[in-house]
């Protein structure tokens, strides 16, 4: 089964997931009935796998069936999800023992985000499942989240200030006003007698 979740973006992944079934079995059935109706979980089956987001297996996984479910997932978009669903995809059931042509787990080929036990699961422990999924994905999002804000956060340095006067009450400190390094570095004592001797030269010219 494979459902989509939605492609716009992973928040509105948790409401509308859209499966597509693998090794579809009679529980299918029961789950997309009247009574338990999975479309008002946002549950939209999907035939293509290029369209989903969610893929749920169910029954045996044998050798030959194997490469085709490999394929399915690496067809499926990111994000992409899997639940197991039924002891016999999670283990091989009862036909996993003696069997040579038995995949032992279906989480030997494929990530498995949910494990559904059940032989058969009831479609409320389905349900369930998506539920739990659904947490699953609201978590991610939290996470990208905080890692796209501590990512994006600009980080900047103490800088040291100190108090001032103000210099817009008329009282100016001349501390802070240019003054000349000529007469700035000049005492004032031999700056007014060189005026004075320039004067008296100038007079007595």
């Amino acid at each position: 089964m494979i459902f989509q979740i939605g492609q716009d973006s992973l928040v509105y992944r948790r409401f509308s997931l859209e499966p597509i079934v693998v090794l579809l079995n009679l529980l299918h059935y029961s789950i997309v009935g009247s009574r338990f109706d999975f479309d008002r979980y946002g549950l939209v089956p999907r035939s293509s796998p290029r369209q989903a987001d969610l893929i749920l297996t169910a029954g045996t996984v044998t050798m030959k069936r194997a490469p085709s479910l490999v394929r399915l997932y690496e067809q499926m978009p990111e994000p992409k999800y899997v639940i197991a669903m039924g002891a016999c995809t999670i283990t091989g059931g009862m036909f996993s023992t003696d069997s040579y042509s038995t995949v032992r787990g279906v989480d030997k080929l494929i990530p498995v985000d949910v494990y559904l036990p059940g032989c058969p699961p009831k479609p409320k422990a389905v349900i369930d499942a998506i539920t739990k999924l659904r947490k699953k994905i609201s978590r991610e999002i939290y996470e990208d989240r905080i890692r796209s804000q501590q990512k994006n956060r600009c980080f900047t340095t103490n800088h040291k200030s100190r108090a001032g006067r103000s210099m817009n009450n008329g009282n100016y400190d001349q501390r802070f006003l240019y003054q000349p390094p000529s007469t700035s570095e000049i005492p004032t004592e031999t700056f007014f007698k060189h005026q004075s001797s320039v004067s008296s030269h100038e007079l007595v010219n």
